[in-house]
């Protein structure tokens, strides 16, 4: 935690709240319904920010946007697994709260919305970007399906998944033409 101060004082204070964060879920957050998940997603916020302040890039609203969005869709689908584990649900009081259909619909409301939230982020912010919006669509779905073939165990079999790799490499290859070739 120290090396942190050595840092910059806007990434100790997000060391800060990640670990005032950390205490909170560890003590009291993990017991309330979807207030879970958002903490994990927050989690995943902050350590994204501190990341961006480290390496001195702005941290757009954007950003934001879509890692707090990503990451709620990763606790929802982990969720969702944990409930095929019956002894999870011992470990984890939200689990009662929980159904699989409950789970799935959140999914895909926030999906939904971070597809949107990446179409108005082209409109407004960065027009060359609207040949990616095929493969984003395309990388979502992708997403969203391995997620859901998840039965028990949430190994992040997406990240060996070659179409969505193929996806990604690709999405990055047309943003680096679109910005710069274009």
């Amino acid at each position: 935690m120290f090396v942190l101060f050595g840092l910059s004082s806007n990434v100790a204070l997000v060391g800060v709240l990640y670990l005032l964060l950390n205490i909170m879920y560890s003590y009291f957050l993990k017991r309330l319904f979807l207030i879970d998940v958002i903490a994990i997603s927050i989690g995943y916020l902050l350590r994204t920010i501190a990341g961006a302040q480290v390496i001195d890039v702005p941290v757009s609203n954007w950003l934001v946007f879509s890692v707090f969005q990503v990451a709620l869709i990763l606790a929802f689908h982990k969720r969702r697994c944990e409930l095929n584990v019956p002894s999870s649900i011992k470990h984890r009081n939200t689990l009662g709260e929980y159904t699989p259909g409950l789970i799935i619909n959140l999914s895909t409301m926030t999906t939904a919305s971070l597809v949107v939230t990446y179409l108005i982020y082209i409109n407004e912010v960065n027009p060359k970007l609207v040949f990616t919006i095929p493969l984003v669509f395309y990388g979502v779905f992708r997403l969203e399906y391995l997620l859901i073939k998840c039965e028990t165990d949430f190994e992040p079999q997406y990240l060996r998944d070659m179409p969505l790799i193929a996806t990604l490499i690709s999405w990055v290859v047309l943003v680096v033409i679109s910005l710069y070739l274009l």
